[in-house]
């Protein structure tokens, strides 16, 4: 009895040591891996070299979804700061090439314009929108982002994915698909954190037969994404991306929520008007006579009915034909047809069998999904709608098949802006919400950005599936913003060389509006770089725009506190007549080494000024006050503020010595005492 149990003991332990023993391998290959340092770390962010305080996405971290690593996508670098301040509302977007701001890329991404409003609109606090979006991914990468971003502490998250849920990395339809199962895939992500993992996957790469045209960069990355694959409309492949899609944004929106993360979704919008369908299968040129024409080919009213007729008669005999409802929606909607229209071209886009425009479907899941997670949406289908010619989303706003217009992506920017402030989850914080959304004419938007995009775009068009030909826009003497723009669309220069040429080329015709504009978005790229704010101040004050001055150099001594810096900014406020203002700043001068019998005489003026002003808000109308604030300002050589006061005294009823006090200031002050 007791050798039987010695040997079931030993039976035991042996089968434990031959369960144990592959785990135990595969452990001290891991650790080898490691301290030969094979492999990759997948870090989501990495430190930002010349400002260690700073992180910034990983350009790697793409290599996890991306099969071909040739085809592998790049974010922009846009840092934020390690330790979030007590002061701080920080932001990620993510989602795909619409987000990143193609064909604009930089500032006319929806993230910037929105970081470029909340930061001008809060002085008082750190802004930080950080783009996180990648061209040619999908919920499975978005997925993988967002269950990393909790010890960022993100006091928002806006998302906006869905148009490359197919063919995207990882997607169903996609040349880097790697299994219909979406459980399959994203344990595929999960495993990559292990270098034995990579070490398997590098092995199978070896002796993988890759098509050449694949990762042919000659090619758009749409053709190498795709591989020519189309998906028909209710087809296997279909249903699994629409499954794909489900499940993906469930497991955002759930990893959100159990965060405590407010997050903001957005439906999607597509060019249903002034885009065909890229990919369509028909057989009705086979099965009927019927050639499809556009409206303006028709002689006379009754042919364009009859030819309407004609094609739907077509779509009876061939209903899965897009490029039959889309010319059926053309002709629709130039007879006024408006409704009738927009429902043959939201068909055409169903049909398209190339599935770079999300079906309607993904809609109604994010509604759903929203609803069930407590997720804000931001209706953006809804608003770009309510801004088209007769509710039908075209060219007007889009570009070609996806990617909005500056206009667009403005749009975007203001309905997320829009439901921050209907967001409760955010209005803990509601002063960071509490002014209506910037003006599109008041962004720093220059020329070269919406050339720029429109170059790029008509790079794009030239290729498949587009094959349109380049306008023939040849000009005997291209302006300067043109010529630079050619040259950032065809890679001769870089986005920051030509913001810097622009901003010399407005210093030298001394246009010091524009070349503010050009240093704006020059600090939206480079936060950290003090050098640019310092500017930005300076040209703001030429042109008397006082708050900006007041709020670059704010930016400027809030990261690094100095007397020069403290002395422009009491000067600025003195400018803006707000001495109580001015006097935190004067005061960081006196006890850091400036002095008291430097600083002393005006800060005695300053708080002079801060009592006098104080008494006029209870006293409006009194003479005295407003002669002694403007002798004040007169006395420092703040002739401006002085005036104002001086203004507001004119016609009004004095006795002799106030009268008196108020000649005697005019004589003083240089200029009319009524001027500005």
């Amino acid at each position: 009895m007791v050798k039987h149990m010695d040997w079931k003991r030993k039976e035991w332990i042996f089968k434990t040591i031959a369960i144990a023993l592959p785990f135990l391998l595969l452990l001290l290959v891991e650790v080898a891996l490691r301290l030969f340092n094979y492999g990759e770390e997948y870090y989501l962010f990495i430190e930002n070299e010349e400002y260690p305080e700073y992180l910034y996405l990983n350009p790697d971290v793409t290599k996890k979804y991306f099969t071909l690593s040739k085809n592998a996508t790049v974010g922009a670098r846009e840092s934020f700061l390690k330790e979030k301040p007590d002061n701080g509302f920080r932001v990620f977007v993510l989602g795909a090439s619409t987000t990143v701001g193609f064909p604009y890329y930089h500032n006319g991404s929806l993230s910037r314009m929105l970081k470029y409003h909340l930061q001008i609109n809060n002085p008082d606090k750190h802004v930080e929108v950080i783009n996180l979006s990648l061209t040619a991914v999908n919920t499975y990468t978005i997925l993988d982002f967002v269950k990393k971003l909790p010890k960022y502490k993100p006091d928002l998250v806006i998302l906006y994915t869905g148009h490359n849920e197919f063919y995207g990395a990882l997607g169903v339809g996609s040349t880097s698909s790697l299994a219909n199962n979406p459980a399959i895939v994203r344990t595929y992500i999960e495993l990559q954190k292990f270098r034995t993992f990579q070490l398997v996957i590098n092995l199978v790469n070896q002796f993988r037969n890759v098509d050449p045209e694949l990762v042919d960069l000659s090619k758009t990355l749409m053709r190498r994404m795709t591989g020519g694959k189309n998906i028909p409309f209710q087809s296997k492949l279909y249903k699994q991306g629409i499954r794909q899609y489900r499940q993906n944004i469930d497991k955002i929106f759930k990893a959100l929520d159990e965060n405590n993360i407010p997050a903001i979704i957005g439906t999607l919008v597509s060019n249903l008007k002034d885009q065909q369908p890229l990919a369509t299968q028909c057989s009705y040129k086979k099965s009927t006579k019927i050639t499809v024409k556009n409206q303006n080919s028709f002689d006379s009213l009754a042919a364009l009915k009859k030819h309407i007729q004609n094609l739907k008669a077509a779509i009876k005999k061939d209903s899965l034909c897009g490029e039959l409802y889309y010319w059926l929606g053309k002709h629709q909607y130039s007879l006024g047809m408006y409704e009738k229209a927009k429902e043959n071209f939201r068909m055409a886009k169903e049909l398209d069998q190339l599935r770079f425009r999300a079906p309607s479907v993904f809609n109604e899941i994010l509604r759903q999904k929203a609803e069930k997670y407590n997720i804000a949406l931001a209706d953006i289908n809804k608003i770009f709608e309510e801004e088209s010619e007769k509710g039908i989303i075209g060219e007007e706003l889009m570009l070609e098949h996806v990617h909005p217009r500056l206009t667009g992506q403005y749009l975007m920017a203001r309905t997320y802006y829009n439901q921050i402030k209907n967001t409760s989850a955010i209005q803990k914080d509601t002063s960071v919400v509490s002014e209506a959304f910037i003006a599109y004419h008041k962004l720093p938007l220059t020329n070269v950005d919406s050339l720029y995009g429109l170059y790029n775009t008509w790079i794009l068009k030239e290729q498949w599936p587009f094959n349109q030909k380049m306008p023939d826009v040849k000009k005997e003497n291209p302006s300067f913003e043109e010529k630079l723009a050619g040259n950032l669309a065809v890679k001769e220069i870089t986005w920051g060389e030509a913001m810097n040429a622009l901003y010399k080329h407005y210093l030298k015709q001394n246009d010091h509006h524009k070349a503010l504009e050009v240093t704006e978005w020059l600090i939206l790229e480079f936060p950290y770089d003090l050098r640019f704010y310092n500017r930005a101040a300076k040209l703001a004050e030429k042109i008397e725009a006082y708050n900006k001055t007041v709020f670059y150099y704010k930016k400027m001594f809030y990261y690094r506190p100095n007397n020069k810096t403290a002395q422009n900014l009491f000067i600025t406020y003195l400018k803006l007549d707000q001495p109580d203002k001015a006097l935190p700043y004067i005061n960081h001068a006196m006890n850091n080494g400036a002095g008291k019998s430097k600083f002393g005489p005006l800060k005695n003026i300053i708080i002079k000024l801060s009592d006098l002003k104080d008494q006029l808000i209870q006293d409006p109308g009194n003479v005295n006050l407003m002669l002694n604030i403007a002798h004040l300002y007169t006395k420092i050589g703040n002739y401006k503020a002085a005036r104002k006061y001086m203004n507001k005294l004119e016609g009004v009823t004095k006795n002799k010595e106030q009268l008196e006090q108020y000649n005697l200031l005019v004589n003083e002050i240089p200029g009319k005492a009524t001027g500005s």
